[in-house]
């Protein structure tokens, strides 16, 4: 359906006319070529008045002219160029391209068709008709000059003049109302053109036949094949027609082939192409072949049915070949080599009527080739066929044998090659355990030919060490001695298993760990570390080989210092093995024991100031300590005890700390008076005059008091110092 529409629409509208031109000037005249696009272009020139060729002056001698003298050259050179008619085609020398274009033109089958209002069959049918007529004549006029000249699609131009450069219009004579064009145009100077020779051909030579191949050029439609069997002193054309140089549609070869069938073989010939251009001028010779018919080869290979030992050292080796070709025969040709794929070297020539042949001095391993050569030298051969004597002897046991293991667990195993001429090839071994031979597990399917073989074992286990061993095997399927087992190492990708710290004891000025080491066989080392509980940063204490490892450690170094003794440190133990692979013990926290008490105050001095105001001033030293944070103050008046007092945080970063205190209400003595009568019966004391109780009791301005003084560092952790001793100082 919708090619209908299509084409319905398609010749519903006006239809579009194209020319292609082009143009050459042979040295004489100049020649002009043009095609039409479609068939409705075609049709239309040929029965509608044909073309006209314009043509314009651009240059003259290389120098250009001016835009009048241009104007001024324009000339219509050809009018009206239609095709000769019906019963002139006849009379052209190449008839048979003749009849192709008239019967083209004026045949009875281009009829007028409604193409948009025909049933289906119709267009298909019509529309291949046109394309076949049009196609047809277009090719028969670029396989010649005059056949084009008489259909209306050429001109020959025999005014221009050398070394000008003009342009050139081909259009039609007439178009059908409201109908356009695309005309013909090409530029031209007038210079003899240089057609390129035709590459040259290679020839394959069969029986009483060559084929020649060469390369396709664009500037060629066609090509004329020439042939000599003179040495190349005359040549004769060989194709009665132009050979056309086509693809198929999808693009076909680069190539053209032509087949010359010969009369008979070993004639000599010698061979050139020619090409032929659409403007009916040929191109120069290509480079001659030499070529001639082959004999073709036999048809029948000797076949090698039996290879038997008659005697020790010797090989008998039967064929079968056909008696009724024996006429053809020349020899059979008896060829041996150690290995199917090796070089065979010529033994003997066996005449043609015979089938058998005896080696007298065979190898250990045998490859015989029987080739029937004919009367012409040419030769076909048999299969190859091992032939061996009785053999029980083994080869050696490999020897040399080395490899590696890469970080992807691919092994590579190889070996020095054995010398055995009847060698088979080699069998490789494996096993995980250094033991008897009988443990080796054979890892190849196949002997291996190469004395190279690649092997892929999992790095994921703790096995670290593989053995390899290789069996030489010969073509009796002999075997070999295991060799001597070669050690590779995986490599390491499992880190050790882990160390452990099972207990820590924390002692006044040191810690000490009891450890469990990794159960892995290949650590070298283990590395006790510790990091501060506030720093992400890993530190060694200690590194110990695995040989001599220890079950205890004590880290003592660590708190010499009493403010580092007070932090919290977090330990670990690692485990190295043999491939920098480490595996670390759970961090375990601690630090030395700590009874909370700190150094004592030093040099507490009391001095009583008597102001005014009065006052007294403490000074005393302590050392610098980052976890200091102050210092509790007791005081006490006369007899009475010491009491806490005052907290005053650190007032001093050089250790010489000062406190004042500036009480001067001393004089006023709170005292607690009490008196007790005895209780009634069954009850409590009973207090006696309780307006008493808790007075204060003045003192005199002028009397003195006795104040008492100690101070004690407070730390941060809640440690410590203990209570200096006590300073005393009168006060007025």
């Amino acid at each position: 359906m919708l090619l209908v529409c299509l084409t319905g629409k398609l010749y519903a509208q006006t239809p579009a006319y194209t020319i292609e031109a082009k143009a050459l000037y042979d040295g004489n005249n100049v020649i002009i070529r043009w095609a039409p696009g479609n068939f409705d272009t075609w049709n239309w020139g040929n029965f509608h008045g044909g073309y006209d060729v314009e043509r314009t002056k651009i240059k003259q001698n290389g120098v250009a002219l001016s835009t009048s003298e241009i104007s001024a050259s324009k000339d219509t050179i050809a009018s009206g160029l239609i095709p000769i008619p019906e019963m002139q085609w006849e009379l052209l020398e190449d008839t048979t391209l003749a009849g192709i274009v008239a019967g083209s033109i004026y045949g009875d089958s281009i009829e007028i068709v409604d193409m948009a209002h025909a049933d289906f069959m119709t267009v298909v049918n019509t529309t291949e008709s046109r394309k076949n007529r049009f196609g047809y004549s277009l090719f028969a006029c670029d396989q010649n000059l005059d056949i084009a000249l008489a259909a209306g699609l050429a001109f020959i131009d025999t005014t221009a003049q050398e070394n000008d450069e003009y342009i050139y219009v081909v259009k039609l004579h007439t178009l059908p109302s409201g109908a356009s064009q695309k005309k013909g145009i090409i530029s031209l100077r007038v210079v003899p053109a240089l057609l390129p020779a035709p590459l040259k051909p290679i020839a394959l030579c069969m029986d009483k036949a060559v084929i020649l191949n060469w390369p396709k050029q664009a500037e060629y439609g066609s090509y004329l094949v020439e042939r000599s069997n003179n040495n190349g002193q005359t040549y004769e054309i060989i194709n009665q027609r132009p050979f056309l140089s086509l693809s198929d549609a999808a693009g076909g070869t680069d190539m053209n082939s032509f087949l010359d069938s010969l009369g008979a073989n070993d004639v000599q010939y010698v061979y050139r192409v020619k090409g032929l251009s659409p403007f009916g001028v040929s191109g120069p010779p290509s480079d001659t072949i030499h070529a001639a018919g082959t004999p073709a080869p036999l048809v029948a290979e000797p076949y090698i049915y039996q290879i038997t030992e008659p005697a020790a050292g010797q090989l008998k080796i039967d064929w079968e070949y056909p008696t009724n070709m024996e006429p053809d025969l020349d020899v059979f040709v008896i060829s041996r080599a150690s290995q199917i794929d090796g070089a065979f070297t010529f033994l003997a020539n066996v005449p043609a009527n015979l089938r058998t042949y005896t080696d007298q001095n065979p190898g250990g391993s045998n490859y015989y080739i029987v080739r029937a050569k004919d009367v012409n030298g040419q030769q076909v051969a048999s299969l190859p066929k091992l032939g061996q004597g009785k053999d029980d002897t083994p080869p050696a046991a490999p020897t040399g044998l080395g490899g590696n293991c890469d970080n992807y667990g691919e092994v590579e195993i190889h070996w020095s090659k054995n010398t055995e001429s009847d060698l088979k090839g080699y069998t490789v071994y494996f096993s995980e355990q250094n033991q008897a031979d009988s443990n080796f597990l054979q890892i190849t399917s196949n002997p291996v030919k190469d004395t190279v073989f690649r092997y892929r074992v999992d790095l994921n286990t703790l096995t670290e060490n593989m053995y390899f061993s290789v069996r030489a095997l010969d073509l009796h399927d002999n075997k070999s001695p295991f060799s001597a087992y070669y050690n590779i190492r995986r490599k390491d990708v499992v880190a050790p298993s882990i160390p452990a710290i099972v207990k820590v004891y924390p002692r006044s000025a040191a810690v000490q760990l009891d450890v469990t080491p990794s159960t892995s066989h290949d650590v070298v080392k283990y590395i006790f570390q510790k990091r501060r509980e506030d720093s992400p940063d890993w530190e060694t204490l200690a590194e110990f080989p695995s040989g001599q490892m220890v079950s205890t450690y004590t880290d003592s170094l660590t708190y010499l210092d009493p403010i580092t003794r007070r932090r919290w440190y977090y330990y670990r133990l690692v485990a190295v093995d043999d491939a920098d692979l480490e595996s670390g013990s759970q961090a375990v926290r601690t630090k030395p024991l700590d009874q909370g008490m700190r150094g004592p105050v030093q040099n507490l001095v009391a001095i009583f100031a008597p102001g005014p105001p009065k006052r007294v001033q403490l000074t005393w030293n302590y050392a610098p300590d980052m976890d200091l944070v102050g210092f509790q103050i007791y005081r006490g008046i006369d007899n009475s005890p010491l009491r806490s007092f005052k907290f005053i945080p650190i007032t001093s970063p050089n250790g010489i700390h000062v406190f004042i205190d500036g009480d001067t209400n001393l004089k006023v003595v709170p005292k607690k008076v009490t008196f007790l009568q005895p209780a009634l019966a069954g009850g409590p004391p009973i207090p006696v005059n309780p307006g008493a109780l808790n007075q204060p009791v003045n003192v005199s301005p002028n009397a003195f008091m006795a104040l008492r003084y100690q101070v004690m560092a407070v730390f941060a952790d809640g440690a410590q110092s203990p209570l200096s001793p006590v300073v005393q100082v009168q006060f007025q």
